[in-house]
């Protein structure tokens, strides 16, 4: 029991931490949990809390209507199951009901986790929702611009400006712009973090441009930034709002590789990472043996070409000398005479001359006519 009971302690701890969702969607209804089932809810643009709208349960479905009438309802056959029917709105987890405001960046001990409900209303300027996305370096800074402009019957409603920087499911509140007849607040719906607020800059200069610095960009300022307009549906009564996300910037922060030591750098090898070195792993082990092979090929080609050429070499000259030895048979010219007598009468100077084309030092065959012409016991 013991044990449990920090289970459920180091949830609702968890949830202290000033976590805020933003529900911004199109669909007609969401669901949300509370473990103390103890809700406070803020449908108006004042921020004051509804305290007929606390219905206990676990379960708050949240059904977005087009009018402005709000209705909370405890289904009795479900009686940790609440519906709530509103158009937007602020929805707090608390530890127990107080009258007041709902702020929903602003932490209190008494609320365990908030919620921003609401549908996007994209007729309220005339600029439709612009998408973009920075690369900056660890260390630089970064300029967001967020400028619209108002619609005919939009003008003159007080409206409230926010850059809110989500990431996951957590949002947190950067900057507000609070414009009313009687004052404009810069501020008053956030609170920013000290780490952060130092290096935060505000370079606003009239209330359609709004524009956020941030200087010595670390990591963790990587996420998603969003430019959204909170107006009342009223120029004059503090009624339900609409809401519309104008800027929605994506900032990616990379580490400064330079400013690191060898020795302070690590690289972690991600699973996606390790299935990709497989396939360039296995090709090198698939082309080294590959490679081998034909090396090994080349080389029996080679000594057996050597081998082919040495025994050639041999055979010529072991014919060479052969015909040599028998120059006066075979080489002779004398040898293709057809009488005996012919045989008896071949000088050996001249035959000396007659080797075979392919024999070391061989000369062009003579004529065996011109020979016997040359001879004087023919003439």
């Amino acid at each position: 029991m013991m044990l449990l009971s920090l289970i459920l302690l180091g949830l609702v701890l968890d949830k202290c931490c000033g976590q805020t969702q933003i529900i911004y969607t199109t669909k007609k209804k969401e669901s949300i949990t509370c473990e103390t089932k103890k809700w406070q809810i803020s449908t108006d643009s004042n921020n004051i809390i509804d305290l007929n709208c606390t219905e206990g349960c676990y379960h708050l479905t949240i059904e977005f209507e087009d009018d402005d009438e709000k209705r909370c309802e405890k289904k009795d056959n479900k009686p940790n199951f609440c519906l709530l029917k509103v158009k937007s709105g602020f929805v707090a987890c608390v530890n127990r009901y107080l009258p007041g405001f709902l702020f929903p960046f602003k932490r209190s001990p008494n609320v365990l986790q908030s919620f921003i409900v609401a549908v996007p209303d994209k007729n309220m300027t005339s600029e439709p929702e612009k998408t973009s996305s920075l690369t900056v370096t660890e260390g630089e800074s970064v300029d967001l611009n967020c400028s619209f402009t108002f619609t005919k019957g939009h003008d003159g409603n007080e409206f409230v400006v926010y850059w809110i920087k989500t990431k996951g499911q957590s949002s947190t509140c950067l900057y507000s712009y609070d414009f009313s007849m009687d004052y404009i607040k810069v501020g008053h719906h956030c609170k920013v973090e000290e780490t952060l607020y130092k290096r935060l800059s505000n370079r606003t200069i009239e209330k359609l441009t709004h524009i956020i610095g941030i200087s010595g960009v670390m990591e963790s300022d990587s996420g998603q930034y969003l430019c959204a307009l909170h107006m009342g549906t009223s120029k004059t009564e503090k009624t339900n709002v609409k809401w519309k996300v104008i800027e929605r910037v994506t900032v990616r922060v990379n580490k400064d590789k330079t400013s690191q030591s060898p020795e302070t750098t690590r690289t972690v090898e991600t699973p996606e990472k390790k299935h990709e070195s497989v396939p360039k792993l296995l090709s090198v082990y698939i082309a080294v043996p590959v490679l081998l092979c034909v090396l090994l090929v080349v080389v029996v080609v080679f000594i057996k070409k050597r081998r082919m050429i040495s025994q050639g070499s041999q055979s010529a000259q072991k014919s060479c000398h052969s015909r040599e030895d028998n120059l006066y048979t075979d080489c002779s010219p004398y040898a293709i005479g057809t009488g005996e007598e012919e045989h008896h009468f071949a000088p050996k100077k001249e035959s000396s001359r007659m080797l075979d084309p392919g024999c070391k030092g061989s000369t062009p065959a003579l004529d065996p006519y011109s020979v016997v012409r040359l001879n004087s016991l023919y003439e």
